[in-house]
C-alpha cells in the first residue's frame, strides 16, 4: 500500500476559501476514484495556512489511474479555475510506501507525523522504526503507521500516529515523555539518521 499526498499553502487572508475547497476538492477526488480521501489543515511544523490531501493506493498503475480520471472530471477541471486565487503555489506531492501499520483506522482527528532521513543501513533503520511505531502503539492508545519515501525524496522514514480526539493525543504525549524505553530510542536514533535533519508536524483531521 502506498500513501499520495498533496500539500498546499493559502495565500494570506485566503484561510476559509482553501478550507472550502480543499473539502470541495476532497468530495470530488473521492467520488471520482473511489478511494477513500482526506483532507487535512495543518497545525503545527507547516507554513500557517497549510492544508494536504492524502489517499491511499495499492499499485503505481491505481495512482496513475486515479490520476486519469480526476484529468477527465469537469467538476475537478472547475473547481481549478479559482485555484490561483487562493493558492500560494500548485501543490507539492510526495509518494510514500506503507512497510508497517497497527490494526486501527490510521485517519483519526489528530495526527502526527515526524520524517528522517536515513544515514545508515537502511534495513537497521526500518527494523528500528518498526520497533519504534510498536512500543508508541502499544504504550499509547495511538495507532501508528511506518513509511519509506518513494518520492520526491528517496531514504526517508516516516512515523504517522493517529488519535481519536486532540485530548487523546495530548495524553499520549504526556505518556511517552515519562516513558524511560522510548526516550532511550532517541540515542539509539542517533547513528541511523541524519543529525538535525528530523522534521516533526502535527495535523487536524478536516474529513
Amino acid at each position: 500500500m502506498f500513501i499520495y499526498s498533496a500539500v498546499l499553502t493559502a495565500k494570506p487572508g485566503q484561510g476559509q476559501p482553501a478550507s472550502a475547497q480543499i473539502m470541495q476538492a476532497r468530495e470530488i477526488l473521492e467520488g471520482v476514484t473511489g478511494r477513500p480521501t482526506n483532507a487535512w489543515m495543518a497545525v503545527t511544523g507547516q507554513p500557517v495556512g497549510t492544508f494536504a490531501i492524502s489517499v491511499r493506493v495499492d499499485t503505481v498503475a491505481d495512482l496513475i489511474d486515479g490520476q486519469a480520471k480526476i484529468g477527465a472530471s469537469s467538476e475537478y477541471a472547475e473547481l481549478g479555475r479559482t485555484s490561483g486565487e487562493i493558492w500560494m503555489a500548485p501543490a507539492a506531492t510526495s509518494y510514500q510506501r506503507v512497510i508497517g501499520a497497527s490494526s486501527g483506522d490510521q485517519a483519526g482527528s489528530v495526527i502526527s507525523m515526524t520524517t528522517a532521513t536515513i544515514s545508515g543501513s537502511f534495513s537497521d533503520a526500518i527494523s528500528f522504526g518498526t520497533e519504534v511505531m510498536e512500543h508508541i502503539c502499544s504504550t499509547t492508545s495511538n495507532e501508528g503507521m511506518l513509511m519509506l519515501s518513494e518520492a520526491p525524496t528517496i531514504g526517508q522514514l516516516t512515523w504517522v500516529f493517529s488519535s481519536e480526539s486532540a485530548e487523546a493525543s495530548s495524553e499520549s504525549d504526556a505518556q511517552l515523555q515519562d516513558d524511560a524505553t522510548y526516550l532511550a530510542m532517541y540515542d539509539r536514533a542517533a547513528d541511523l539518521f541524519v543529525p538535525g535533519g528530523t522534521q516533526r508536524s502535527m495535523a487536524v483531521r478536516l474529513g
